[in-house]
């Protein structure tokens, strides 16, 4: 199996309303100083990783903001100190407003060949509440584009439970997607966070977002609306049409290792989990003294990765299978974990088949619940 691979580009136009992820205005930094400092993390990790990549993910951030020039000189250094398999799965994350013809036509030269759109929704006022930079219209003319230059794989991203949204809102958002016949979508709940403007709204008591069981009622009837269209419901927040699930995504579901590049970026590998430096400025500085420029790092004991493949992996619809879970850490799945997954059963939140543990379909709504019960 070959590696997998995230580069963080944290650059945006501007911060949106709910984003917590290390992402900064593209005008106040150097981003050629930052793709070189890149550059050099990806020359002196890659010394010691004879692999070359299966599934690369570039995210942000927004990384279609990059210009042409800078899009050629990234890829082109991925390809410089890893190379791609040939059958390699590359995303790159991409706005609306950032993109054009030529943009699309390029980066499907340089060999990406999935697309991951931010749309987020397809109501003016909700765009304008939540802070995105485009319209309705950029974001339906953004697939075309895509579609022109090529592009058979596209995902598009939605968020549930928008200050001001309810079901009828969401289900038009959806009806005129699915008009764009993209192969993946990403339906994720909103999620209020500290240090975002949504967030120091919420504390201040003047943000009102439809409550849970509102932004359950939406993503609940996405699930039938959605499967009627034959996309397959894989994992919690992700639907795709047949053969097109993200690979890269399942490499962080089945809990496999993976290495990260850039600001803010995260690795797993050798059964250590670190973190990059997230702020720009010491990012590029300690990459440039020859200093790792990772923040956190952390040796995961056997409890932890038994309860992390665990939870990762029941994000997934498909479950664990006891199976795998002996033959990775030498364990039944039963002897570690049989009395909470039946304390889980017993609540419907769980199902156990003898070979397979999976998600209950009140599971997946309460799915946080569930996870947290493995948590050592």
């Amino acid at each position: 199996m070959g590696l997998a691979v995230y580069i963080h580009i944290p650059f945006c136009e501007r911060k949106c309303n709910y984003c917590d992820f290390p992402s900064y205005p593209a005008a106040a930094y150097d981003i050629d100083a930052y793709l070189r400092a890149l550059e050099l993390e990806l020359l002196r990790r890659s010394s010691d990783v004879r692999k070359s990549i299966s599934s690369l993910f570039v995210g942000g951030g927004t990384p279609s903001i990059l210009q042409e020039s800078q899009l050629t000189v990234l890829f082109g250094m991925v390809q410089a100190n890893f190379g791609l398999e040939p059958d390699a799965e590359v995303s790159i994350e991409a706005n609306p407003g950032s993109c054009s013809a030529g943009k699309f036509a390029l980066l499907r030269e340089l060999g990406v060949n999935r697309l991951s759109l931010g749309v987020q929704s397809l109501q003016s006022d909700l765009l304008r509440r939540l802070g995105r930079c485009h319209t309705p219209a950029e974001a339906i003319e953004a697939v075309h584009l895509a579609r022109d230059a090529g592009f058979d794989n596209i995902n598009l991203d939605f968020i549930a439970g928008v200050p001001g949204q309810d079901l009828a809102a969401w289900q038009a958002t959806l009806q005129t997607a699915l008009e764009l016949q993209p192969e993946h979508l990403s339906l994720y709940g909103l999620s209020i966070e500290p240090n975002t403007p949504f967030g120091s709204q919420w504390a201040d008591g003047c943000l009102e977002v439809p409550d849970d069981e509102a932004q359950a009622t939406m993503l609940e009837w996405s699930q039938h609306f959605l499967a009627e269209q034959g996309y397959g419901h894989y994992e919690i927040s992700n639907y795709a049409l047949p053969g097109k699930a993200c690979r890269h995504n399942q490499v962080y579901w089945r809990n496999l290792p993976y290495l990260g590049f850039g600001a803010g970026a995260a690795s797993y590998w050798q059964e250590q989990r670190s973190t990059n430096l997230a702020r720009v400025e010491e990012y590029v500085a300690a990459v440039n003294l020859g200093v790792v420029p990772v923040a956190e790092k952390e040796h995961l004991s056997v409890e932890l990765q038994m309860a992390e493949t665990l939870f990762l992996g029941l994000r997934l619809l498909a479950g664990v299978e006891k199976r795998d879970f002996a033959r990775r850490f030498n364990l039944n799945i039963d002897d570690v974990y049989g009395e909470k997954i039946k304390v889980l059963q017993n609540k419907g939140l769980l199902e156990d088949s003898g070979k397979v543990v999976k998600l209950s379909k009140r599971g997946i709504l309460l799915a946080n619940e569930v996870f947290c019960e493995f948590l050592p």
